[in-house]
């Protein structure tokens, strides 16, 4: 063995890679947030039918190694179930005999990696933790998880009660899952924000009019771009107000399609796609509001990058987004009420003034940084080790 032996493995249910660069992300960027603090091992294994045979790939950056391994996926659930627990096990046995096993293992979203982290604290007694952001929790949830099959139910039970110490990315999160997790332990701990690259630039700001909004996100039925353009729609078409509303986000043919069959939305309305995520601060810096009209939402990376540029935000009360939007930062309306949407953009365009753009971002940049999450992050492996 060598010298890197007090590590955490990290289990993660979503991660970036070759396959889907953003699945994810978030979970990426807290264990780099981590890894100034302590040495990480990630393991995941993810399905990759452009292949026939298994391929691992191996990475290190700094105190991270990553471990992907991609596999093709069968016709047979059970077979292909059988072939991933395999892979789990003959890469993690490979990591216990070059580095030692870890004190605990850390899962980012319970399922279905919290199914290896249940297995390693029968078999190893290691303890375990968990950062979770899935929506699945919430009743607006297409998937509520309230819904699936009672043997699923049982499972995810058996998994969420496993866990030594539940991390949750906001306090509606938490107060959902402690109704399938037993006793064990919660605690909130935010996404994180590379301020790097996500900061205060009254210089990179187009001062000219139009006013402008910008959306982030994947343009999926969960973020309701329909109602968003609807909104812009209806008030293009009855007034001169002077405004871009920019969207950046996966490819969407349908609303591709919407916004080039309709004379003001295509005036009003421009569709970037997907960019690289430091372009996505820097069109975050150009532009006035961020605008999220969602169905249902957890604690928005997003949402947290736009306040450490200074952006105000109008967004819709969904998951635990209250719980960062106030009068000083944005105004909040209730889900699917586009009335509400429209007064709220015209009451930010109208009232721009009281929104203290560097304050916004120096309040969010202290919360949300690297060295802040890390630390939290770390207290809790500290308490965990010392029971």
């Amino acid at each position: 063995m060598n010298e890197f032996l007090d590590y955490i493995l990290v289990l993660p249910s979503w991660y970036p890679s070759r396959v889907n660069i953003f699945n994810g992300d978030f979970n990426e960027r807290l264990v780099h947030a981590v890894s100034k603090y302590r040495k990480q091992i990630v393991v995941y294994v993810v399905q990759d039918n452009s292949l026939v045979n298994v391929f691992v790939e191996i990475t290190e950056q700094d105190n991270i190694i990553t471990y992907i391994i991609y596999y093709q996926k069968k016709n047979n659930f059970i077979y292909t179930a059988y072939q991933v627990f395999k892979l789990y096990l003959s890469t993690l046995n490979s990591i216990f005999n070059i580095y030692g096993k870890p004190k605990l293992a850390h899962i980012y979203v319970f399922y279905p990696a919290g199914l290896i982290s249940l297995y390693l604290k029968y078999k190893y007694g290691l303890k375990t933790i968990l950062t979770e952001h899935w929506t699945i929790f919430y009743k607006e949830q297409k998937h509520y998880i309230n819904n699936h099959h009672f043997l699923k139910k049982l499972l995810y039970r058996k998994v969420l009660v496993s866990f030594d110490i539940i991390i949750t990315v906001a306090n509606r999160l938490k107060n959902e899952i402690s109704k399938w997790s037993g006793n064990n332990k919660k605690c909130v701990i935010p996404n994180v924000v590379d301020t790097r690259l996500f900061n205060f630039d009254n210089n990179n700001k187009e001062n000219d009019k139009p006013f402008k909004f910008i959306h982030v996100s994947t343009l999926g039925y969960q973020k309701n771009i329909n109602g968003i353009l609807n909104v812009m729609e209806n008030i293009v078409n009855k007034t001169n107000i002077d405004m871009q509303l920019v969207l950046i986000g996966t490819y969407n043919s349908e609303v591709i399609k919407r916004i080039s069959n309709s004379a003001s939305l295509s005036q009003y309305v421009s569709y970037v796609g997907e960019i690289p995520y430091h372009d996505v601060a820097k069109e975050m810096k150009r532009s006035d509001a961020f605008i999220l009209f969602s169905r249902y939402e957890n604690m928005p990376c997003v949402l947290l990058e736009s306040l450490c540029c200074g952006l105000p935000i109008i967004s819709s009360k969904v998951g635990g987004i209250a719980e960062i939007i106030n009068e000083e930062n944005g105004i909040l309306v209730e889900n699917e009420n586009e009335e509400q949407l429209e007064q709220a953009i015209f009451f930010m365009m109208n009232n721009y003034s009281i929104y203290d753009r560097e304050k916004i971002a120096e309040k969010s940049i202290k919360k949300y940084n690297y060295n802040k999450i890390g630390e939290e992050i770390i207290a809790i492996y500290e308490e965990l080790e010392n029971l």
